[in-house]
């Protein structure tokens, strides 16, 4: 099965790569930006419950005292589109996703892999990914959200980015 996972700032945790993002824009020279977000992406693709991702959650991947976590199935298709530059504004937030392309080390994702490892699991690990979320609330036009990706969250070399809906639904949040 695969898994995405989003690790997330509680809510009385400061989030610095954040505020500091929402700075970066307002250099951009762009207005309108009410609120930003960050949230670390693991994509793991392995034979594992629910119950086994939720352990790996707890054990490998987040701080429980200042992060959180939820888990989404993710579907196996063969023809995914990786990167969407174009997408749907819904309530004024627009969520971007950037993750490293195919071929690209993921020197994170190599380390969780080895990490899973050594948690004991015996389940086959077959690629574990990273990457990045931002949501970005405030009145933001569509051109404008592809300046803020082109020039401060996606470096187009290594890595690829998609603009999302935000209608997604997790199986699993952290208590």
């Amino acid at each position: 099965m695969n898994y995405k996972i989003e690790i997330s700032h509680k809510q009385h945790i400061k989030d610095i790569k954040a505020e500091e993002t929402e700075k970066d824009i307002l250099d951009l020279g762009l207005k309108g930006i009410e609120e930003v977000k960050s949230i670390l992406l693991y994509e793991i693709d392995g034979d594992f419950t629910v119950k086994e991702i939720t352990g790996i959650c707890k054990n490998l991947l987040i701080d429980g005292i200042t992060q959180d976590f939820k888990v989404f199935p993710l579907e196996k298709t063969t023809n995914q589109k990786n990167i969407c530059p174009a997408s749907k504004k819904k309530n004024n937030q627009w969520l971007v996703e950037v993750w490293f392309k195919k071929g690209v080390t993921d020197t994170v994702g190599e380390t969780v892999k080895k990490g899973i490892r050594d948690l004991g699991l015996k389940n086959e690990v077959n690629r574990v990914k990273t990457g990045c979320k931002y949501i970005l609330k405030g009145n933001l036009a569509k051109a404008g959200i592809e300046k803020i990706t082109t020039s401060l969250l996606a470096n187009k070399v290594v890595q690829e980015y998609e603009i999302v809906n935000s209608n997604k639904q997790s199986i699993v949040d952290s208590p």
